[in-house]
């Protein structure tokens, strides 16, 4: 039986199963923080009950069998190469969430921010923050939502 925080964040990866929100916010909040060095490299994952948005990558257990590359490229200078949003102003900074200061992306364009919290070496907990309703209502997701993060060199 998982009894870290960390360890049950994986659990609920490795079964591929949904969790609700409040679960997930709680597991969030007792995750570590990250410096955003800690993300240098290319990172792949996916997001927790977005069936609207993309199903190829709502259920994790889909996302391990077949590998997807929702992702993003973290840069030693602190820009940041999203695979889905294609903005060049999206840059990893400091910020604090819920009382912690961990690593976050943050756009010039965009209203979002994504919150990282440590899970493992190779595995980051994500919660993102759209910042305008109707942008979120128009993409097709909530608000708030929770994802996961793996770097793409770690075994799955």
């Amino acid at each position: 039986m998982p009894s870290t925080p960390e360890q049950k964040y994986l659990s609920l990866i490795i079964a591929g199963k949904s969790a609700s929100t409040d679960k997930l916010n709680t597991l969030f909040e007792q995750l570590k923080p990250v410096n955003p060095s800690f993300l240098t490299g290319e990172w792949v994952g996916g997001h927790f009950g977005l069936l609207t948005v993309a199903p190829d990558v709502a259920q994790h257990a889909d996302w391990v069998a077949r590998k997807v590359a929702w992702g993003k490229v973290f840069r030693a200078d602190g820009s940041v190469d999203p695979f889905v949003l294609l903005d060049p102003g999206v840059k990893v900074v400091e910020a604090e969430f819920c009382g912690v200061v961990s690593a976050a992306i943050v756009s010039d364009k965009i209203p979002f921010i994504d919150y990282f919290r440590y899970v493992d070496d190779d595995t980051v907990a994500g919660q993102s923050c759209v910042g305008n309703a109707l942008l979120a209502k128009f993409l097709g997701i909530p608000p708030f939502h929770f994802f996961m993060k793996k770097r793409r060199s770690a075994k799955l």
